[in-house]
Order: C-alpha cells, then sequence, then structure tokens
C-alpha cells in the first residue's frame, strides 16, 4: 500500500539526534508519546516532530474535518488519517533540538486536553468519517 501520509520520526533506529533536548522535557514528551499511543495512535512512535508530507487527495479528506487549533493538531491530523485508512508511513530523519523553543509547560496540558477530546470525538464519529 502506497502512504498516504509520511512523517518524519526519531523514533527510528536510523534517524540522527545531532543535539537533544533536555532530559526532563523528553521524559515528558515520552510520556506524553505513550499516551497518544494508546488513546489514539497505535504504532505511530514519534507524531508531534513536525515534519509531515501528505498526499493532495489525503490532504483535501483530511484536513477540512480538523478542528484543533493548537499543539495536538498533529495527533488530529495523524488519527483522521488512520481513521479515514490511509497509511501513514514513519520514515527516520536527522534533527536537533533548538534552544528557545516556544513550547512552554502549559503546553502540555493542553495537549492533553486536546488528546483526550479527539479520542472521544473518534469514538463518536464527531469527524463524520461514517458518512463519507
Amino acid at each position: 500500500m502506497e502512504p498516504a501520509v509520511v512523517i518524519g520520526s526519531i523514533a527510528d533506529r536510523a534517524s540522527v539526534v545531532t543535539k537533544h533536548q533536555s532530559r526532563l522535557r523528553s521524559k515528558v514528551g515520552r510520556a506524553g508519546n505513550r499516551l497518544i499511543q494508546r488513546l489514539v495512535l497505535p504504532g505511530i512512535n514519534d507524531s508531534q516532530r513536525g515534519f509531515k508530507v501528505f498526499s493532495g487527495p489525503a490532504c483535501d479528506e483530511i484536513f477540512r474535518r480538523c478542528r484543533v487549533d493548537g499543539w495536538a493538531f498533529d495527533v488530529e491530523v495523524l488519527a483522521i488519517a488512520r481513521a479515514l485508512g490511509h497509511h501513514v508511513l514513519e520514515v527516520p530523519i536527522t534533527w536537533q533540538h533548538c534552544d528557545g523553543s516556544r513550547v512552554r509547560p502549559s503546553a502540555y496540558l493542553e495537549t492533553l486536553q486536546d488528546v483526550i477530546r479527539i479520542s472521544y470525538d473518534l469514538r463518536h464519529d464527531r469527524y463524520g468519517l461514517s458518512h463519507r
């Protein structure tokens, strides 16, 4: 199956991280990823990295359903893609942490709330997935 969505992942063994983020941020990120996998994206190891490419048809079908306007939008688009039956492929990347990140501690709580809402919306077909 040809992937409709390709995402860059540092979770792949072939990935290279040239500058790591702090241990605390890394631990919080791993815990968040486990929760995201458990609630909405099993098997996606790095949903938040930001490197994403969509086929044209998949893009149209996915993004018109999106509701989240925050850090969890990555989770939402991938969850919708999966729910629509699109293949999501993780590929290795070279990545480095940039000092001065705009992610504040409150973003983790906001993202958690959004992930819970995405999980609920998927279970209750609030994305109109069964009406396509």
